[in-house]
């Protein structure tokens, strides 16, 4: 009869043991399936790249490093469409005497002669594009040192709606690849410098020599520019570094000018 209980107890000890093997192998199944998915998920955001803005504007920035005198309010981009240029380019008011620093674009094509503080053009893929402008100042500050630099790009998403009016998401971003297509030049000197280097907004540091007016040309290339390392560019870092994680989400409505008022945010 003991020997028939013995029997019977060690059958359902088997029994046992084969269930918890079964059941601990399903779950270390399921774990590495869990991690092999969280690995992939996580390997699928690091090699997300910004895609490159066609749709963008920037503010250029010009102080005086003497006397603090800035300008914030230049306005330049491309959008799509056929009358971009004649809807949203906006003339300058002018200076309203005593000492100033302006930053305006000087008879830009597609527009009536004359200065302006906005000037967008027409987005075309894989082609050259120029902003011609000038930094102007008056004649108490003709021999100080300036310094102009851009506080990031500003990437417009259209949002999608059955209405009219044609509207835009926008971020600001310092890391998108339209970057490395774009340069300025000193018209005066023929420097050519980038508006990034190493992941920083870079200001360019110039002087009036003696002139109320210096002229520079913004220019976006159809491929990726290539400076010469051994260039002195005259840069020094932007102290506020901006990120395409610090972004501002805002609504640009195109049926009114482009507002400047944007330009003296931080």
């Amino acid at each position: 009869m003991k020997i028939k209980y013995y029997i019977i107890i060690s059958l359902l000890i088997g029994i046992v043991f084969i269930s918890s093997c079964g059941s601990s192998g399903t779950t270390s199944s399921a774990t590495q399936t869990t991690t092999s998915e969280n690995t992939q998920s996580q390997s699928s955001r690091d090699k997300y790249v910004e895609p490159k803005a066609t749709q963008w504007y920037i503010y250029l920035v010009a102080q005086d490093i003497s006397s603090k005198l800035k300008t914030t309010d230049a306005q330049l981009g491309e959008l799509k469409g056929d009358e971009v240029v004649t809807k949203h380019t906006l003339k300058s008011l002018g200076s309203f005497g005593g000492s100033y620093l302006e930053i305006v674009f000087d008879n830009p094509d597609g527009v009536e002669e004359g200065e302006y503080k906005v000037n967008f053009h027409r987005y075309q893929e894989d082609t050259e594009d120029k902003w011609h402008f000038i930094v102007k100042t008056d004649s108490s500050h003709i021999n100080d040192d300036i310094v102009l630099y851009f506080r990031g790009i500003y990437v417009l998403k259209e949002n999608k709606s059955s209405q009219s009016s044609k509207t835009y998401t926008t971020y600001r971003t310092i890391s998108n690849p339209l970057v490395k297509y774009m340069k300025i030049v000193d018209l005066d000197t023929h420097e050519e410098f980038p508006l990034v280097v190493k992941s920083h907004a870079y200001q360019y540091k110039f002087n009036m020599n003696g002139k109320q007016i210096r002229a520079f040309e913004l220019v976006v290339e159809p491929k990726e520019i290539k400076f010469d390392k051994k260039i002195n560019y005259k840069v020094v870092s932007y102290k506020k570094y901006i990120n395409h994680n610090i972004q501002k989400v805002k609504v640009f409505d195109l049926n009114t000018p482009p507002t400047i008022k944007e330009g003296l945010s931080k």
